[in-house]
């Protein structure tokens, strides 16, 4: 998840979506969460993939929680960090979750590239789907679209219900 100055306005409203999500995993699943800000990756404690059990959920999404203060957006949106700790835990599924500033508002092709190949190198033949999800602004639009297409994802857009209010749309 960005956490990068970016996500000043948007951060409250990706952690809820990104709760909703969690609370819905059964306990089969494992899962973590990383955010990326400035070349860090910042993980919930303990580091690693965690039971999906309702108390290690429970747990997780207190410590997301903006009120905790324990991720405050600041710096650019730089992700590898994040990329390779998550392509390091047996994963199948990753979800990469912006407003589409990767890198800075520009999202060039060559900054898409370097995405798209630090994925592959870190996957080799790992079959791994990265979905993305953008929130509220169309900026990288087609950076977040490509990096899914290229790894078996889907893309998700993700709009304000309303300028007063913290819910969400998803746009398909």
């Amino acid at each position: 998840m960005d956490a990068s100055g970016s996500q000043v306005d948007t951060l409250p409203q990706m952690i809820n979506w990104l709760d909703q999500q969690i609370r819905r995993l059964g306990q089969r699943h494992a899962f973590t969460v990383i955010f990326f800000r400035q070349g860090q990756a910042i993980e919930p404690p303990p580091a690693g993939l965690k039971p999906a059990q309702p108390q290690i959920k429970q747990q997780v999404l207190a410590w997301m929680d903006p009120s905790q203060g324990h991720v405050v957006p600041g710096g650019r949106s730089e992700l590898t960090a994040a990329l390779t700790l998550a392509m390091s835990y047996p994963v199948n599924e990753i979800y990469l979750l912006s407003d589409g500033a990767l890198g800075g508002r520009d999202n060039d092709r060559e900054t898409v590239r370097r995405l798209i190949e630090t994925l592959r190198t870190h996957l080799g033949s790992r079959p791994v789907a990265v979905h993305t999800v953008q929130f509220f602004y169309r900026d990288g639009q087609e950076a977040l679209r490509t990096i899914a297409e290229q790894f078996g994802g889907t893309y998700q857009l993700i709009e304000p219900a309303g300028a007063n209010s913290s819910a969400y749309l998803p746009r398909p």
